[in-house]
C-alpha cells in the first residue's frame, strides 16, 4: 500500500474511494430503510438506540473520509504521504466493515436477503480489509512511522 508511486498509489486511491462509496451507500440505504420502516406506530428511526447507532455510522463515514483527503492531498502536493494512506485504508476499510454490518442489523432479517443492498456491500466491504494490503500491514506501516 503506497510503499512506491505509480500503480500502487493509484490502485490504493482505488480502493479508498471504493471503501467511502461502500460505506456510505450502505450508511444511505439504512438511513431510507430505519425512516420508512414503521414498528409500535412509529419509524425505528425514532428509537433512540437506532439513532446512536445511525450517528455513529455517520461519524465513522465522515471521519474515513478526512483521512482519504488528507492522504491524498499529501501525495497531489508531492509530500511523503505513506503513514497518511495507510491510515486512511486502516480506518476506511474497517469502517466500511463496521458500517455494512450495522447496516445489516439495522435491517434485520431482511438484510440478509437480496431484496436490500446492504448484504452485497458487506460482502464487498470485507475484502477492503484484506486487498492491498492488509488491516495488520497497515498497522506496522503507521508503526515503523510513528517510531522513527
Amino acid at each position: 500500500m503506497c510503499y512506491c508511486d505509480g500503480n500502487a498509489g493509484r490502485r490504493a486511491a482505488k480502493l479508498l474511494g471504493h471503501c467511502a462509496g461502500i460505506a456510505q451507500s450502505a450508511l444511505d440505504a439504512t438511513l431510507t430503510y430505519t425512516r420508512e420502516r414503521i414498528r409500535f406506530g412509529k419509524p425505528i428511526a425514532a428509537n433512540q438506540g437506532v439513532q446512536w447507532m445511525l450517528v455513529e455510522m455517520a461519524t465513522r463515514v465522515d471521519c474515513a473520509r478526512m483521512l482519504v483527503y488528507r492522504a491524498t492531498a499529501a501525495k497531489m502536493a508531492g509530500h511523503p504521504y505513506t503513514r497518511e494512506a495507510a491510515q486512511a485504508k486502516l480506518y476506511a476499510s474497517e469502517t466500511t466493515t463496521y458500517v455494512t454490518q450495522k447496516a445489516v442489523q439495522l435491517h434485520g432479517g431482511m438484510g440478509y436477503t437480496s431484496s436490500y443492498p446492504v448484504e452485497r456491500l458487506m460482502c464487498e466491504a470485507k475484502l477492503t480489509e484484506i486487498f492491498e494490503g492488509t488491516s495488520e500491514v497497515q498497522l506496522m506501516v503507521v508503526a515503523k512511522h510513528i517510531l522513527a
